[in-house]
Order: structure tokens, then C-alpha cells, then sequence
């Protein structure tokens, strides 16, 4: 269905690997990795990790492939260059975060599972609503929502507030196609129109419906509600006003909100300041055990703690602050409609997988000095010192492969000397361990477009 996404439609992942500390995940993700060198790309020249998850994928990688053997890796030609395998603990803030791409809003606020949305609205434009035998309307209601639609093609990684912009230009194409019947002046121009119209009708419809979806989600995104939470994710993210981000936490716990909503933001908050003051952590603690009941708190409040995402702060000073400002986290007066950094998919924040891919992607490491913590505190991976691979790993080898790791970072390398060239069209797979947020795959899009448009060479992106 997509032309550059893969999924193993394995939500569960991040539950089972970090909190339930099940490793079979990382054994599928390896398995995963061979059987697309065997059946489909071919052997893979270069795979680097960042993460302690994705270093051990490597180690079980190498182990797969030395069982399968040189010959059978090798039957098919290498169309992938390289690969970069992301621990999803890089970076644990930007899934806390209200995701803001068209694409993204439609799965914040009501879900996609494997690129179809059931919406909870007759999505339909009314003319074909009213058709019964319309072959375009699924049974169930369902809307696909891949690059098949050419409409959601271009709408899908844009900021929502640029998309009505879009589908107004969109509506006004087809208008004109429609327009061009009058200006037929004989039996060509004719036969030429008939040709076009089954492909402008289509437009047309994927127009209704997708603006029928961007008013629903319209009506959620202009509330005061709505806008006032992404000002204290903006403001939680910058570091700022934080009694105003408490009080605004402890208001909606008293108004007995969504749950979810709450512990995202408590979530955020911690990873973002390597924890929660003890006895602001202890009062809102108290103050959820009794909106929300004992029983369910208490054992979504270990969850959370076991998992690395909430917790009081011990003492140790944040490194957010340094990473952000480092690495360009935060970009002051982006302008959403460019989309000329990928910090427009969350309306001025970048998220860090992003620039981590990028600075994998262009062989550059992010600023050495930034932060020296590990995951085991803040919940935010350790950047300085990134892609440190020069230490050497003696490990199995195929067919002349050789792979090299950092003791002291999460961070390795796998390198088969013996596969030629990826060819004319590079391909590159970005393989993220542990999930990854619509949103972010769409920042992943922006930066493999820029450093696509900066090479020499044309270069294709897969992520999974």
C-alpha cells in the first residue's frame, strides 16, 4: 500500500520490550531484517545502530545472517546501501506529544490501523452518499489512506493549518478540468475530455472527502481547549512557565480528564526535566489516586515508573536544555506552510529521532558535548558522544563482513565488505525500534528529502 513505509502492526511493542523487558521483539526485528535481504532487497552493504535495543538487534542480525548463509543472502542483487536501526529510547518525548500533521491529527483524534480509518462521521461527500452502488464507498464505511489517494498523498505530511489552503487549490483544478467541456471545439477535444473525466471525478470525490475529515478535525483543533494544551506541551518542551504547567495539570486532574491526557503530560514533563520534584510529584500523585480511583492509579503509576517515563526527579541536574539547543530542537518563527525543516510537523519542534536520522544519514555525529546521561533516569537517551564507532567488536563474519561497536555508547556498526554497489537508485531503510508516531515519520520524509536534494546521487527511503 506505501511506496516507502513497512510495519509490523505490532502496537504492543513498547509495552513488551521496556516494560515487560520481553526481548523477543528484537529477535523478529533481525528476522525482519533477513528475510528482506533474501526476498526483496538483497544484501545489505552498511547497517549502523543507535540504542541499546538496536545495538543488540546487530548482534542477533549477525547470528541470523552467519546461519543462513553467504550464497542465500547473496542470490538476489543489493538494491539497499545502508540501514539505520533507531532505539525508540532515543527519544521518548515527541510520542507524548499532540501530533500536529494532517495525517497525524486524523490518528490522534480517532485512530488508523494498517493505513485504513473508520471515522466516526459519514466522511463521504453527499453525492456519493447518496449513490448505493458507488464503488468508491467501503461496506463499513472505511477510508484507505496511503499514497493511492493522490489527495492524501499531498496532505498527509502537511501542518494541519496549511491544508485548507491546499484543498481549496485542489477544488479549483478540478473546476477548471471540469470547464475545459465548454472550451471543446471539435471530436478530439472531445474524446480527450471523456478520457480525463473518470480521473477528475476521483479528484473530485477524495476532495469532498477529505475535506469533510479536515472539518471534523477543524472543529477540535480551533476549540480554546485544544490550543491552550499544545501552548503547555510548547511551553513543557522550552522549558518554561513551569508553575503554569502544574497548575494547568492540576486543574485538569480536578475536572477528572481524560486520563491519558493527564499522564502524557506528567510524562512529558519528567523526561523533559529528568523527573518531577518530589513534593510537587507526591501532591499530584495523591491528587490522581483520587479523581481517578487507587486500584487503576497505582498500577498505571508503577507502569509508567518501570518503564522510565515518570518519575521524581533524584537530584540530577536535566539535559534537555543542552540537547535541545544543540541539535536545533526548538526552531523560533518556522513558518508551517514552507516545510523547510522538519520542525513544521510539530509547529516549531523537531522531533529528536529526526535530527538523530539526519545526522546518521549525512555520517556526522550531534554535538559531542551535549549531555552524558543514559536512559536509566530521565527516559531521554544519552547524545554526546553519538556514533562513536570506532571501537572495534570481534564478531562472526559473511562473506567478508566485519562489525564494529562502542563499549561505552549504544551504538554499532555492520559493514559486508564483499557487497558491490547499491546501483543507480540508492536505497536507504530507517528502521525504528520500538514505534514511531505518523508525525514523525513525516519529519523522517523532510529530512530524507533534504539530504536526497544535498547528494550527488538519487536516494530512496524506506522506514519500518
Amino acid at each position: 500500500l506505501e511506496d516507502d513505509v513497512l510495519s509490523m502492526e505490532t502496537p504492543t511493542d513498547y509495552r513488551e520490550l521496556f516494560l515487560n523487558g520481553d526481548v523477543t521483539l528484537l529477535h523478529s526485528v533481525a528476522q525482519s531484517i533477513v528475510e528482506m535481504q533474501v526476498a526483496r532487497f538483497g544484501p545489505i552493504k552498511t547497517i549502523k545502530a543507535k540504542g541499546k535495543f538496536a545495538k543488540k538487534v546487530v548482534g542477533i542480525l549477525e547470528r541470523l545472517q552467519n546461519e543462513a548463509g553467504q550464497e542465500t543472502l547473496m542470490e538476489r542483487p543489493a538494491t539497499v546501501e545502508s540501514m539505520f536501526i533507531i532505539d525508540r529510547s532515543v527519544d521518548l518525548a515527541t510520542p507524548l506529544l499532540t501530533q500536529l500533521t494532517y495525517e497525524g491529527l486524523i490518528d490522534e483524534l480517532y485512530g488508523i490501523e494498517a493505513a485504513v480509518f473508520q471515522p466516526p462521521f459519514d466522511a463521504q461527500p453527499e453525492e456519493a452518499s447518496a449513490n448505493p452502488n458507488n464503488p468508491n464507498k467501503l461496506p463499513d464505511g472505511s477510508i484507505p489512506l496511503h499514497n493511492g489517494d493522490s489527495i492524501f498523498q499531498e496532505l498527509r505530511d502537511r501542518n494541519f493549518t496549511t491544508v485548507g489552503g491546499v484543498l481549496r487549490n485542489k477544488s479549483l483544478e478540478v473546476k477548471q478540468s471540469y470547464e475545459r467541456r465548454k472550451e471543446a471545439q471539435d471530436l478530439k477535444d472531445i474524446k480527450e475530455f471523456m478520457r480525463a473525466l473518470p480521473e477528475t471525478q476521483e479528484r473530485h470525490r477524495l476532495i469532498g472527502v477529505h475535506t469533510n475529515i479536515a472539518t471534523q478535525i477543524g472543529k477540535t483543533t480551533q476549540n480554546p481547549t485544544f490550543r491552550e494544551k499544545i501552548t503547555i506541551e510548547q511551553s513543557i518542551i522550552r522549558q518554561e512557565d513551569e508553575k503554569k504547567v502544574i497548575e494547568y495539570i492540576e486543574d485538569l486532574i480536578n475536572k477528572g480528564e481524560d486520563v491519558r491526557r493527564v499522564l502524557r503530560l506528567l510524562c512529558l514533563v519528567s523526561i523533559v526535566n529528568g523527573g518531577i520534584k518530589p513534593k510537587v510529584y507526591d501532591a499530584l500523585k495523591e491528587s490522581l489516586l483520587l479523581s481517578y480511583g487507587i486500584p487503576q492509579m497505582v498500577a498505571a503509576l508503577y507502569s509508567l515508573e518501570q518503564a522510565g517515563l515518570l518519575h521524581r526527579n533524584d537530584g540530577r541536574t536535566s539535559v534537555y536544555a543542552g540537547i535541545r539547543k544543540a541539535n536545533r530542537l526548538w526552531v523560533e518563527g518556522l513558518d508551517e506552510r514552507a516545510q523547510n525543516d522538519a520542525a513544521y510537523t510539530y509547529s516549531g519542534y523537531c522531533p529528536l529521532l529526526a535530527r538523530v536520522a539526519e545526522a546518521m544519514l549525512q555520517n556526522v555525529p550531534i554535538n559531542t558535548n551535549t549531555a552524558a546521561a543514559a536512559t536509566g533516569g530521565g527516559g531521554l537517551a544519552a547524545v554526546g558522544g553519538m556514533f562513536d564507532l570506532g571501537a572495534t567488536l570481534a564478531v562472526g563474519a559473511i562473506g567478508g563482513s566485519s562489525s564494529t561497536s562502542s563499549a561505552q555508547e549504544d551504538t554499532a556498526t555492520l559493514v559486508k565488505d564483499a557487497v558491490q554497489g547499491a546501483g543507480p537508485s540508492r536505497i536507504t531503510i530507517v528502521y525504528i525500534v520500538g514505534g514511531v508516531t505518523l508525525a514523525e515519520l513525516s519529519a523522517l520524509r523532510q529530512v530524507a528529502k533534504q539530504v536526497s536534494a544535498a547528494g550527488a546521487e538519487q536516494r530512496n527511503f524506506v522506514f519500518i
